[in-house]
Parts: structure tokens; sequence; C-alpha cells
């Protein structure tokens, strides 16, 4: 399993790398949504944690691309915007999990 994460914030993927391999898990970072790509190489046991305020491309269309995949991994949106905006942003996304910044050590409940 591999946790991929795409966030635009240096010092939030730079904590969230460093808290994840720190519990021996595998990690891959993206600066945002076009770093990231297709997907291709996420497989259906990895988690994909997306910033739903990414520059360019929208978190909210990594979100779509991810879902389609044929393995699709977990996803979870991460954001700091109010769940009124987030529920706005992914209307039309399949369901996925939404965690608010700011994180907490309790992310360490995605490895469970």
């Amino acid at each position: 399993m591999t946790i991929h994460i795409v966030e635009d914030d240096h010092g939030v993927r730079d904590a969230l790398s460093e808290l994840f391999r720190s519990a021996g898990r595998s990690v891959r970072t993206y600066s945002d949504g076009e770093t990231f790509g297709s997907g291709e190489g996420v497989g259906g046991s990895d988690i994909v944690l997306v910033d739903l305020g990414l520059p360019g491309e929208p978190g909210s269309a990594v979100v779509r691309r991810v879902s389609a995949l044929p393995h699709p991994p977990r996803v979870i949106v991460i954001s700091g915007l109010p769940l009124s905006e987030i529920a706005s942003a992914m209307r039309d996304c399949a369901e996925v999990e939404v965690m608010r910044k700011p994180l907490t050590s309790d992310i360490l409940t995605l490895l469970a």
C-alpha cells in the first residue's frame, strides 16, 4: 500500500509525508493535480489524500479521475474550506471521506 498525497502547501505535504513514513508506510507526494497525473500506478489498496484547494486543476477533478480508475484506491479529501464549500465542490463526485484542516495526529487512523 502506498499513500499518495496531493497537496500544494509544502508544509502540510511534508508533515503528512513524515508522519506516514514514521509509521512505516510508503509515501509519494505531489504538489498539484497535474503532477499527480492520471493516477497511473495507483492501486486499489492505496490511499490518495487530495486537497480540494489545489492550484490549476481543482482537487475535485483529481477525485473524479481517481474514482474512475478500474481499481480505485481509497480517496480522502483534505480541506480547510467550510463544509458548505466542500459539499459544493464535491457534488458531482463519488462519495469520499473528508478530513478537515487543521489535521491532527488522528490522521494515523487512516492506516487501520
